[in-house]
């Protein structure tokens, strides 16, 4: 059986109210772990690599859209190697601290339609796995 992707957003959003209670799938935050950047409800981030596939499968357009000022720096970290990556958006940051103006950008994208769903699709695929392991 497949799982609705309707049960995997309300566990998501669920449990990202513990993380941020006001927009759990708009949860940014800067490099305070040495991930350089979190985003969304299940703090994707550029150090672990978990943040590259969901941006890089929006359209640009889009990123360019929401990002303006940050958008083509964000492109270049995730097509970067985790390093590299790393060092671009560290740039963006004061002691772990992510400028006001990114960090609006970056939260208006985590908060995006396309976004959420991306997060949503990449959380589904874990949870499938989960769930077909424990209905054997």
């Amino acid at each position: 059986m497949n799982m609705p992707q309707d049960w995997v957003r309300t566990a998501l959003a669920t449990t990202g109210h513990f993380e941020d209670s006001h927009q759990p799938f708009g949860a940014v935050t800067g490099n305070f772990d040495g991930m350089g950047i979190s985003v969304g409800v299940l703090q994707w981030n550029i150090g672990s690599n978990s943040l590259q596939p969901l941006v890089l499968a929006m359209d640009p357009a889009t990123i360019h859209r929401l990002c303006p000022t940050c958008g083509d720096a964000l492109l270049r970290a995730c097509k970067s190697p985790s390093s590299q990556g790393l060092e671009i958006v560290n740039a963006w940051q004061v002691g772990g601290r992510l400028a006001p103006p990114t960090l609006a950008e970056l939260k208006a994208l985590a908060q995006s339609d396309e976004f959420v769903a991306q997060q949503v699709d990449a959380a589904a695929k874990v949870a499938q796995r989960a769930y077909n392991t424990a209905s054997d």
